[in-house]
């Protein structure tokens, strides 16, 4: 089953059970609306539920919050709508707004992916309870998923040359232009085990109980009269057998071919055509000519061969491309700071930068205080170095650099960036193809332009800042360039923050 289809019936649900939390967080998370732990997270922390039931005014929200509450927006939208429409109705609206059919068609396999979500409402269609009852529609779905019993379909069936295998009853209505009638073999006259009498109304039914044994079958009891019943629904019976027939025999526009079983009659459902085939064409088996190799004769060099391959390998083993962060490229060749034998790991410093990130949505430290334990669990950090991070961050909000920053007009943390560049030496090799990340800890503008701060938990004895400005200065000058070329922004000021000492440095 394909992940779209889990994804909607995994929305059906949690539009019908506006309680179940566990499925609204699984629709958040999937693929409809791909909201991150990040937003979550924040959403939470400013104190709203996590529910389309109760939305916050948009005005309350922090912009890391936004896209929880864009999604659950939607999700309350589309909950209004189930209750105005017709549940399939309300189901082809949302898949339309979702544009789920044009996203699946564009991944890979989209043919068959968009083809099967088309398939799924025509299926739905059929079932007159799922059309109009929302639950009813929420369990089928579901139960389709579960037992993963939905045919893959194809977006442009009928509409391509392809050969369809079908039993009478789903050919009914339908026409091509070379039908083959397959399968000689499986035809079996047997007794009517049931009997329905529908000359009246309400129709009547008549069983007669079986059991059986091995290959043979002994009646148990039946009704009274069954013997005329039983002849009435052979009549049936052989009337349905004619009519099926007749769909087999009207399916052609230009050419049937019928497959026999002349030994066996009997078993063959295609027999009752004999008389109208004796003007017939028989097909012969084609015979296929094998196909002789023809000799290979050319006398190779085996040292000449193996240098040429040699060669061939030593190119297809050069890397045509490698990613590097900026960090990487702007130390890459840069000697080393001095550093204190035991550091506070890196640990110490995920968690450090995610604080500040934090701290710039929440008002005071005070606030902050209650997550710095969440955060450096997570980041696996020392229990003893919580002190020195709430240190950090009262010298942090209380810095004349954070103070101008919150007069900004605008703040950005954590930006993350994405570029390319070619023909880079990097680690004393020469790179065609780069691939540069990296993330820019803090920026805002002023009215005169950007300014770039990276912050630095390093450790250092008095006299040694210097070194670790020269050996960040490469970093910050790289990420600049980058928001230059690729942004256009004009960046008047950069500088590192150490908080080690609680020191900014301009650059």
């Amino acid at each position: 089953m394909y992940e779209e289809i889990g994804a909607l019936s995994l929305l059906a649900n949690c539009l019908n059970d506006q309680g179940d939390r566990i499925s609204l967080l699984a629709v958040l998370k999937g693929m409809l609306f791909t909201v991150s732990d990040n937003a979550l997270f924040h959403y939470k922390m400013q104190g709203f539920p996590i529910s389309y039931t109760y939305l916050p005014n948009r005005e309350e929200v922090f912009e890391q919050s936004l896209p929880v509450y864009m999604a659950l927006e939607k999700i309350a939208e589309y909950a209004r709508i189930i209750r105005q429409l017709p549940a399939l109705s309300a189901l082809i609206h949302i898949v339309e707004d979702l544009g789920l059919i044009p996203f699946a068609a564009v991944r890979s396999t989209g043919r068959a992916r968009a083809g099967t979500l088309i398939k799924l409402l025509h299926v739905l269609q059929k079932d007159s309870m799922a059309v109009t009852c929302w639950p009813e529609l929420c369990s089928y779905l579901l139960k389709m998923v579960e037992e993963a019993r939905l045919e893959c379909g194809d977006l442009f069936a009928g509409q391509q040359n392809a050969v369809r295998i079908m039993n009478l009853h789903k050919a009914k209505g339908l026409e091509a232009p070379v039908v083959f009638l397959a399968c000689p073999c499986g035809e079996s006259d047997h007794d009517a085990s049931e009997h329905i009498d529908r000359s009246d109304i309400p129709a009547r039914g008549y069983f007669s109980i079986i059991r059986r044994k091995g290959y043979q079958e002994e009646v148990i009891a039946h009704p009274p009269g069954w013997i005329e019943l039983a002849e009435r629904e052979r009549l049936y019976m052989n009337a349905e057998k004619e009519r099926l027939l007749y769909v087999a025999a009207t399916r052609a526009k230009q050419l049937m071919i019928i497959s026999r079983y002349p030994d066996r009659p009997a078993i063959d459902p295609w027999s009752s055509f004999e008389s109208g085939l004796h003007e017939g064409m028989e097909l012969f088996d084609a015979t296929i000519a094998p196909v002789i190799p023809s000799l290979y004769d050319v006398v190779h060099d085996q040292k000449v061969d193996e240098a040429e391959i040699r060669e061939w390998r030593s190119k297809l083993a050069e890397p045509t491309y490698r990613t590097a962060s900026v960090t990487e490229l702007a130390k890459s060749g840069t000697a080393q700071p001095p550093r204190p034998l035991k550091g506070r790991g890196m640990a110490f410093g995920s968690t450090v930068h995610r604080c500040i990130e934090l701290l710039g949505s929440i008002a005071t430290p005070g606030q902050l205080e209650l997550q710095i334990q969440f955060i450096a669990e997570e980041e696996g950090m020392e229990e003893s170095l919580i002190p020195d991070v709430k240190t950090m961050m009262e010298d942090v909000v209380n810095h004349p650099l954070w103070k101008r920053a919150l007069r900004a007009k605008r703040k950005i943390h954590e930006l993350p960036l994405r570029t390319i560049r070619t023909d880079i030496t990097i680690e004393g090799a020469t790179a065609k193809t780069l691939f540069l990340k990296g993330v820019i800890d803090f920026l805002f503008e002023e009215e005169d332009g950007w300014v770039v701060i990276d912050f630095k938990t390093d450790v250092y004895e008095d006299g040694q800042q210097q070194a670790f400005v020269d050996f960040y200065r490469p970093q910050v000058t790289a990420y600049v360039e980058e928001l230059e070329r690729a942004f256009g922004l004009k960046v008047k000021e950069t500088g590192l923050y150490f908080l080690h000492g609680n020191e900014y440095v301009q650059l």
